[in-house]
This record gives C-alpha cells, sequence and structure tokens, in this order.
C-alpha cells in the first residue's frame, strides 16, 4: 500500500521557519557568548584576587 505524503499545512511557509530558526539561534548564541565573557572575567578577577592575598 502506497502513502501519500499530506501537503504542508497553509500557514506554514519552510523559508520563514528556516528564518525563525537562525534567528533564535543568534539569540542563543550572543546569550552564551555573553555569559562566557562573564565568566571568564570572574574567574580573571578571582586570579588576580590570589595573587594579592
Amino acid at each position: 500500500m502506497e502513502e501519500k505524503a499530506s501537503p504542508p499545512p497553509q500557514g506554514c511557509s519552510k523559508p520563514h521557519l528556516e528564518k525563525l530558526t537562525l534567528g533564535i539561534t543568534r539569540i542563543l548564541g550572543e546569550r552564551w557568548e555573553a555569559d562566557a565573557e562573564r565568566v571568564w572575567r570572574r574567574r580573571e578577577e578571582e586570579r588576580r584576587d590570589e595573587k594579592t592575598v
């Protein structure tokens, strides 16, 4: 028995989903970079504090 692929829903367009996914990925990437930089700076400060003690 052969199954027919159903067409995508009318309100769903692949370019729109790709654009949305790329936007979300970019936002999450920027957030991750900011968090990583914050951690790096905190560790630098801790190392500096250890040297002065």
